[in-house]
């Protein structure tokens, strides 16, 4: 899949579902780095914009944790997108 069409597909989804989006995607870099690293440390050498992204993000939750999707419902989303 190119990259604008990977765009319009995410801003086509509601925002809820976009933000879900974006926590995967960091999900999946940080999952990337920790496996590409050779160091411990450098597994999570993050940038300041990302510290403070999940330094939001978990107050957020931290806020309203019945609101964060749980695991079931992201695998239903995927599967109902993408099919199994």
């Amino acid at each position: 899949m190119n990259i604008p069409v990977l765009i319009n597909e995410i801003e086509s989804l509601p925002v809820g579902l976009q933000q879900q989006v974006a926590d995967y995607v960091l999900f999946l870099k940080l999952k990337y780095r920790r496996e590409k690293a050779d160091e411990a440390e450098e597994a999570f050498d993050f940038t300041e914009e990302e510290l403070g992204e999940l330094d939001r993000r978990w107050d957020e939750y931290e806020a309203a944790p019945d609101a964060a999707a749980n695991t079931d419902q992201l695998k239903s989303w995927v599967k109902a997108k993408y099919g199994s």
